[in-house]
This record gives structure tokens, sequence and C-alpha cells, in this order.
């Protein structure tokens, strides 16, 4: 690979590197790396660099990149704030909690949601404002079955810390949900719906619960419904331990994750219907592109916006993007800022397959 075709991978390796060592305590280091680093840059400007000392330049970038991911990462923990909500948990002591669904799924026993919490009680009749997620547990019945996505919800609940996994080689759901900042779980005791929190990903999830239902009224088994959510919307709480085995026995598991070929799929259909419109100009070049782009993203949020769908819908906005301006890259550029955007959004995506 020629590495000047691909400058967004040189740039985004020291940054990955950066958020690998976020879980050292570095913190003062990194401020001083990207300090010094930031201020040689500053002083290299209007300078003109010897072809033999190039590469100082880069090694001072990568240090700036690296310290740049460092910080990023740390700064989006909020654990060690006092406005998280774990300084509040005792144990064994229920609390009183006020939260927005993120995300909901059901399971084989309840309902299981991943919870922004938005306020704590921390004595009786004094709610305070909060910060952090939680993964709350909901028993299935006809009220819990109405929850949705963007839901304000008040639960009462014990809150305990994830468990580490009980034997060895088994898969630690713990360190799991801990990379995506989820530490603790609660048992709804008793809970009430506040309200309604509008978003783009709440809209997002109530079409795909209405896609789903079209799609379980006209698919008359179950199995084959559970085939067609995964496959269209990457829905997967449907597909019994049978169906995944023999996905995964005959090597075609991935067909069933929503990801890059799904998201090239949606683009290559939508350049070709509007491709054989009869419009032509400089600005119908960029308007269709941006139509394009709109459709990838919206394809991006019905179908649970997870990090493969994510990282897909990224690189291909920028494929999108050059291609209206006949610009031609190598494919691995837009993959490596795909990468080096959705990052600085959400540093622990790069645990994230």
């Amino acid at each position: 690979m020629n590495w000047r075709e691909a400058p967004m991978v040189r740039l985004l390796m020291p940054m990955m590197a950066g958020i690998a060592l976020y879980a050292y305590p570095l913190y003062y280091l990194a401020w001083g790396l990207g300090a010094f680093c930031l201020l040689a840059l500053v002083r290299t400007l209007g300078r003109q660099t010897p072809f033999g000392h190039r590469w100082q330049s880069g090694l001072l970038l990568s240090g700036l990149l690296l310290s740049f991911g460092y910080l990023i990462a740390t700064y989006q923990d909020t654990r060690p704030l006092p406005a998280h909500f774990q300084h509040a948990v005792t144990e064994d002591a229920p609390l009183v909690l006020t939260g927005r669904i993120a995300r909901i799924t059901p399971t084989a026993k309840r309902l299981k949601a991943k919870l922004q919490l938005r306020a704590v009680q921390h004595a009786p009749g004094q709610m305070r404002k909060a910060e952090g997620a939680l993964m709350a547990y909901f028993d299935i019945d006809h009220r819990s079955r109405r929850l949705k996505a963007g839901d304000l919800i008040v639960l009462k609940a014990t809150v305990r810390e994830l468990s580490p996994p009980l034997n060895p080689k088994e898969f630690d759901y713990r360190s799991y949900l801990a990379r995506q900042r989820v530490y603790h779980q609660a048992f709804a005791e008793e809970w009430e719906v506040l309200g309604e929190e509008a978003s783009l990903v709440a809209y997002a999830e109530r079409f795909r619960q209405h896609c789903l239902g079209l799609l379980r009224k006209h698919l008359p088994t179950a199995d084959e419904f559970a085939v067609g959510a995964a496959l269209v919307l990457g829905y997967k709480a449907e597909l019994t331990e049978e169906v995944e085995s023999a996905y995964a026995n005959t090597g075609a598991m991935h067909v069933l994750a929503v990801s890059g070929l799904h998201v090239g799929l949606v683009q290559v259909i939508l350049m070709a219907l509007l491709g054989r419109l009869p419009v032509r100009g400089k600005w119908w070049r960029y308007l269709r592109a941006a139509l394009v782009v709109t459709g990838i993203w919206a394809f991006a949020l019905i179908t649970g916006a997870s990090p493969s769908v994510l990282r897909a819908a990224t690189m291909f906005t920028f494929v999108t993007l050059g291609q209206s301006l006949d610009r031609t890259t190598n494919i691995y550029n837009p993959l490596a800022a795909s990468a080096f955007l959705l990052l600085c959004l959400d540093p622990l995506m790069l645990y994230q397959v």
C-alpha cells in the first residue's frame, strides 16, 4: 500500500494507541506530551524544513495524536465526577432513578434496557442531577411491552455492579459492557413512564418497530421472521440457538449482521435509481450525493446504529462525496477517516468488532 495515498491511516494509528493506553494512569504525562508536541509544531509553521528532517514533524504530530486519543477517552469517562450516580449506590439499598431508555431488547425472561440516567434520589424527596448509564431489567408484562427507546422513566431498583465471569474462559459480560461505559445493572421493582424525550434515534427506533411489525405479518413462521428481521433490520433478538448454530456451523453468521455489505448495497441501489432520473447538471451531482448520504444514514439509524453499521455508513459517506467530486482515492483512506471520526465521538468504539 502506498502510504501517501492513505494519510488518514498514519493519523489513525497513534490515536488508536492513545485510546488503548487509556486504562493506565498517564493523565499528566499525556497532557505534557500533547502540549510539548503542539508547541513544537507551532514553531515549525512557516519554516522550511530540510528534506532529511521531515520525520521530526511526523513524529511530533504522532505524539500529539497519541495524547489526544488518551485524553478524549479520559474526558468521556464520567465515573470520577461527583454527579455520577455510582456515588449514591449503597449495597442492597434501593434507589429511585430517572433516566431515558437508549435501547431496549427482549431476552428470554426479561426486557433489557440501556438507561441513560438523568437524576437519582440521594435522600427521601431529594432528586439530584445524575450522569452515567446502567443496564435495567424489567419483568415482561403488558406494561413493559409498551416501553420503547426515548421513553423517560422513573424506577425504584437495587443497583449493583456487574459481576465478573464465574468460570475460566467464560465470556466476560462485565468487560463487554464496560467498553460501552456501563458498569452497573438494576432489576426494576416499581417503575412509571414520565413521558417521551424526542430524538432522532427514538423516531428511528419507532420506525424500526413498525417495520418489524410488517415483517411479522408477512413472514408466517417464527424462524422466517427471525432471519428476515436480522437480515434486513439487524434485529437478532428473535433468533433461536438452533438457527444461530446452523448459520455459525456453515460459516454464514456474518450474513445476519448488518454491516458494510448491507450499507454498500443501499448506496449502490440509491446511486443507480437516482442516476436514472433525467436530470443533469453540477447542482444535481451534489444533490444526488446528499440524497444518497441521507439514505445511508437513515438505514444506519433504522438498523440500530451498531458500531459496524456506523463505520460502514461513515466510510460510504466519504466514498459518495468523493464520487460527487470526481475524486478517486485509496479505499483505505475513507475507511481510516471514518474510524478517526467515530473514535473522536466514542473512543471505546475501538473495542467493538
